[in-house]
């Protein structure tokens, strides 16, 4: 099908916005109509170290939507079900198998190659047939539709704005997951959070849901002349 993605060419300043070609979900994929994405600090740091050899390519990894179609294999999604997009993981190595799958030996193939688990790009130019690299963290969600992993997609109950919690796919895992699995602070801790953004945030709203009485943030600003 058609749609349309952000693409990130080399030396090109700017995201260009272009019709693009999207397969069909594979084994243990799903097709999500994205309805909004966060923009995270790493999306603009790759872009600008990405392999020229793999552009265009569409960053993105704080996506939410709703599920179009799914692939072989996915039994815990249906059609019209909304999700929080995240981090992909094999579900098999040792650290998936250790509860740790934001640490998944396969990561860097899933995630972080431009192409999908089967070694192909999911994405064409409808122009030129060019090929387009995505997956980016599973997901590639600065475009209309995404190609993602069901295992990635978190199931969102009905009702919830779901421009309000792109948040939750990266930079909420971050900072809570900092403190939860970190810090793992005892209620008898106080706990600083120096800087106040999505991530810092998310630590302070862990840091209180673990009982901590002393949870709050320093906003530190520097102002450049």
């Amino acid at each position: 099908m058609r749609t349309e993605a952000a693409l990130a060419r080399h030396g090109q300043a700017e995201l260009a916005l272009e019709v693009v070609e999207i397969d069909e979900p594979g084994p243990g994929e799903i097709l999500v109509e994205m309805v909004a994405v966060g923009l995270c600090h790493t999306d603009e740091a790759m872009r600008h170290t990405w392999p020229e050899q793999r552009t265009p390519m569409v960053f993105g990894h704080e996506g939410v939507g709703r599920v179009l179609r799914v692939g072989e294999g996915v039994d815990h999604l249906v059609p019209g079900d909304e999700v929080v997009l995240s981090f992909p993981s094999c579900g098999r190595c040792g650290q998936c198998l250790a509860g740790a799958p934001a640490y998944c030996r396969e990561l860097p193939k899933l995630g972080a190659s431009g192409l999908r688990a089967s070694g192909q790009s999911g994405l064409r130019l409808a122009a030129t047939g060019e090929t387009v690299y995505g997956g980016f963290f599973g997901q590639s969600s600065f475009a209309r539709h995404a190609l993602a992993y069901a295992r990635s997609a978190i199931l969102v109950p009905q009702g919830i704005d779901l421009s309000a919690i792109t948040a939750l796919g990266c930079s909420a895992i971050t900072g809570a997951g900092a403190v939860i699995n970190i810090m793992r602070p005892t209620p008898a801790d106080s706990v600083v959070v120096f800087g106040a953004g999505a991530v810092g945030l998310a630590a302070v709203m862990a840091a209180v849901a673990l009982g901590v009485h002393q949870a709050g943030f320093r906003l530190i600003a520097w102002l450049v002349a």
